[in-house]
């Protein structure tokens, strides 16, 4: 959150409504003078979250009585265009003020958790934005600004044992007051953009994923059923690495008698991803990973939230509604809180399903294969009203990631290699793999030493280039 009010919200370098935003035809560089859109009370579709739309939101949800929330992460501000670190001599000093902002930005929603849930558990999830930089995470040592800050803000909800793996990788699992478990995964070990996932060959997710077993194996010896949240979804689509989602998938199957749902978000728009076992389009699927849509309007998208209803017999989440903030109106009418929120979108009335299992998403995808309007529609449903928002909105490339998470199946059903995605997802139209991902100071940081001749000194200030 680093959202100034009466700032330009018709910036040059997204996300704008920050002090240095600035109109691409503005001639001025004095702050403040020559604003062609002022940012607003609730915010607007490119820029960050402000601190008035996210008490309205967490008005109108304590409203509904959750039994526990799900904080999705992402919490840190998105970095603007021409904010990227550089390197050089201001590295040090530009990375500890964007660690700051997302400091700052973590107490500042944890305070408003708190007061708007005071007998609520809240369950924070970690993001690709709240690493600094930007999905850069190699393990608890590369993340120990974050993750010891985070424990001593949400010890107010998670037990010892949780702040425990939340200090050592970013991962916890905790309960809530009826004995549904919790399972808070750390998605930046699957993240594409995190170099570190490309060099330690997917170490730091095999002991996440051990993890993850252990806690499922508890679950099912004590009879608990499991929620399963983390940031990014599985499948190379979604940003997470192949083969990571396909060991996720493979043993989410072992233990189908204990995973009650799973939750994720990322992507800004609402979706879903359906889980096989073998991991085949002529399998029936035996789960379903869904995509939350996001608060933040930052890439053109109404604020959003979800209300999960989950039943143990059978296992499996129930019902979903989903609220959404109208910006435009919002804006126009001023202050309502709560008032403000609607629902925009209930799958088991607007789809006509009787209940939500995979085999009744499963019929929906079948529809949205056969039916390119009704996809569209549906799409837009999700989206809150706006353009659906993903790294990659070609449609049969979105319906290929709802068929299934593992990479080999993605690439044999959109018809494009894994490159070809990757590209994609990164906005990039380099050649080679590497620099489709990451910046090129991060690929020199990681192999200078291995390139004969070359001087840390020589590659001081590349990052830009």
């Amino acid at each position: 959150m680093k959202y100034l009010l009466g700032s330009e919200a018709a910036c040059d370098a997204p996300p704008c409504c920050r002090v240095h935003s600035k109109h691409p035809d503005k001639t001025t560089d004095v702050i403040g003078e020559g604003i062609v859109a002022p940012a607003r009370l609730f915010g607007e579709y490119h820029c960050d979250t402000p601190l008035a739309m996210l008490q309205s939101a967490m008005d109108a949800a304590r409203q509904l009585k959750p039994d526990f929330v799900v904080w999705g992460g992402d919490t840190g501000p998105h970095v603007a265009g021409d904010e990227h670190l550089n390197g050089g001599e201001a590295l040090l000093e530009e990375t500890a003020e964007l660690r700051a902002r997302v400091l700052d930005a973590i107490s500042n929603a944890t305070t408003i958790f708190a007061k708007m849930f005071p007998d609520v558990p809240v369950f924070p999830v970690l993001g690709d934005d709240d690493m600094v930089p930007s999905s850069v995470y190699s393990g608890a040592s590369s993340a120990r600004w974050l993750m010891t800050e985070a424990a001593s803000l949400w010890k107010k909800w998670l037990p010892p044992s949780a702040l425990l793996t939340l200090q050592w990788g970013g991962y916890y699992t905790a309960q809530t007051a009826s004995g549904m478990r919790v399972a808070v995964l750390n998605t930046a070990v699957c993240d594409i953009q995190n170099m570190h996932n490309f060099i330690d060959g997917g170490a730091s997710a095999r002991t996440q994923l051990h993890w993850l077993e252990s806690v499922l194996a508890g679950a099912r010896a004590a009879g608990e059923p499991c929620l399963i949240t983390g940031h990014i979804p599985p499948g190379v689509y979604s940003g997470c690495w192949g083969n990571y989602s396909a060991a996720y998938e493979e043993l989410l199957s072992r233990y189908t008698d204990v995973v009650a749902g799973q939750i994720f978000g990322h992507q800004h728009s609402g979706s879903f991803r359906l889980l096989r076992s073998p991991s085949t389009s002529a399998t029936p699927p035996y789960g379903v990973a869904y995509v939350t849509p996001s608060f933040t309007a930052y890439r053109d998208q109404n604020p959003s939230f979800r209300l999960y209803q989950l039943s143990r017999s059978p296992l499996m989440v129930s019902d979903v509604e989903q609220y959404h903030l109208n910006l435009g109106k919002a804006n126009a009418e001023g202050s309502k809180g709560a008032l403000l929120w609607s629902p925009s979108y209930v799958p088991r009335t607007a789809l006509g399903l009787p209940d939500l299992s995979p085999a009744q998403w499963q019929g929906v995808l079948n529809r949205m294969w056969a039916n390119e309007t009704f996809a569209g529609v549906l799409r837009l449903t999700e989206a809150n009203g706006r353009a659906w928002m993903g790294h990659n909105t070609e449609l049969r490339d979105y319906l290929c990631a709802l068929t299934g998470v593992t990479d080999q199946e993605f690439v044999k059903c959109a018809r494009k290699s894994e490159e070809i995605m990757i590209r994609q997802y990164t906005g990039s139209q380099h050649t080679y793999v590497l620099t489709a991902m990451f910046q090129f100071q991060t690929i020199i940081e990681h192999f200078r030493h291995v390139l004969g001749g070359v001087h840390p000194d020589d590659v001081a200030h590349v990052g830009g280039q």
